[in-house]
């Protein structure tokens, strides 16, 4: 008698298709699947911007907008005749086709490139100035926000300045993976910008606390660079009021110094005071300080345990008070 074994590697082959699911019928609602619901909630997004624009440009643009919407209809059609053929074996579900559609529709261009694109050419204006935006900002957008990173070389070298380069690059920084913080008590470096420093408390009145970089509020596009006195910086805090950092020392450091000041082009009516405190005593303190004024604070650190960076209202409310720390800087 001959006993038949099953190969190991076709058994292998089958287990595989049966748990791909090929062949069954495709589900658009899976319940369970946590991604479906990411799709629907992205596509809801997509949705609602789309109708939020055309609501407001119907009226003035009509003609323009059915036109658009039509041409893109008959653009479609090759494509979704073309789906037919991408697998020899089988059509691409029909269901799929319309999921991948709205997705490049709605998702791809409203949830996702616009509300970049957007930013992007609003940060190139900001950069190099609007008559640069308006020439060169579409062709040096959608290419980088869509396919590359947020400051790819093209953009560096496309730069008009030096210092519209430099600050490319600050912004190529803030996409780079976040190294941990430095530990003011066991570091054997003699100079330290405290925005690099791990601290105990980080608390600000407006926003996220952020490091090294602006908030950044898709609503009132400011930007991602610290800017004060016409100068981008590389190292600093946001610190909008009414804002607390603490920094253990462990006595080992000597001085401590940085640039404060309002963003540029903060809202007039916004004010602060910056003070500098160690161990509960007060170091150093800052005029009242308004948009477009900087100041330099140096405070003896000898035998702190304990740094405190605080910055409060100058005239007895913190609106508009968007503070920054730029270059604070341990030294022994």
């Amino acid at each position: 008698m001959t006993t038949l074994t099953a190969d190991p590697a076709l058994t292998a082959q089958q287990e595989a298709i049966r748990e791909s699911g090929w062949g069954e019928r495709y589900r658009f609602f899976q319940p369970h699947n946590f991604m479906f619901w990411v799709y629907l909630w992205l596509l809801v997004l997509g949705g609602t911007a789309m109708l939020s624009q055309m609501a407001g440009q119907f009226g003035g643009f009509r003609d323009a907008i059915v036109t658009g919407y039509v041409a893109f209809a008959l653009f479609t059609v090759p494509f979704w005749l073309a789906l037919n053929y991408l697998d020899r074996y089988r059509a691409v579900p029909g269901k799929v086709r319309v999921m991948a559609f709205l997705w490049g529709g709605l998702v791809g261009t409203f949830t996702l490139a616009q509300p970049a694109n957007a930013a992007v050419l609003t940060l190139y204006a900001k950069l190099f100035g609007q008559p640069w935006a308006q020439d060169w900002g579409a062709g040096l957008t959608a290419p980088f926000t869509e396919a590359l990173p947020l400051v790819s070389d093209a953009a560096l070298a496309a730069a008009p300045t030096d210092e519209a380069r430099r600050q490319l690059r600050l912004l190529r920084t803030t996409q780079e993976p976040a190294v941990a913080p430095v530990d003011l008590t066991a570091t054997d470096g003699r100079r330290v910008f405290v925005s690099d420093a791990r601290w105990t408390t980080a608390e600000v009145g407006w926003g996220k606390v952020c490091r090294n970089r602006y908030w950044f509020n898709p609503g009132q596009w400011e930007g991602l660079l610290l800017k004060l006195g016409n100068r981008a910086f590389a190292k600093g805090l946001y610190a909008h009021g009414k804002s607390r950092f603490v920094f253990p020392l462990g006595k080992r450091w000597k001085v401590f110094t940085g640039t404060v000041g309002l963003r540029d082009g903060a809202h007039p009516t916004g004010s602060a005071v910056f003070t500098v405190w160690g161990d509960g005593r007060e170091l150093a303190r800052s005029k009242v300080m308004h948009v477009g004024e900087t100041a330099e604070l140096i405070a003896s650190t000898a035998d702190v345990q304990e740094l405190e960076l605080r910055v409060e209202g100058g005239e007895g409310h913190t609106r508009n008070c968007w503070a920054i720390w730029a270059d604070p800087v341990l030294t022994r």
